[in-house]
């Protein structure tokens, strides 16, 4: 594994540290848990805004048809009877 050097504010560091040792984690593997938790929150986050009157209109945008009948029970599980 290759390393690199950053630099950061010398409180920076001392917070990142500490964090890190209170977490009983190296301060790369806390960094990393931080991008983690960063990455998912955006990604969930990309869903806030979604309706079901969005989502429609996106299927739809693309030429598709929406299937509006379509319901849960439709979905098959395992192996086809």
């Amino acid at each position: 594994m290759s390393r690199t050097t950053i630099a950061i504010h010398t409180d920076t560091r001392d917070r990142i540290k500490t964090a890190a040792e209170g977490a009983s984690k190296t301060i790369d593997a806390f960094l990393q848990s931080l991008l983690d938790e960063h990455e998912q929150a955006r990604f969930w986050g990309s869903f806030a805004d979604l309706t079901p009157q969005s989502y429609a209109a996106a299927v739809c945008g693309g030429g598709d048809q929406l299937d509006e009948g379509y319901a849960i029970e439709d979905q098959t599980l395992g192996e086809e009877a």
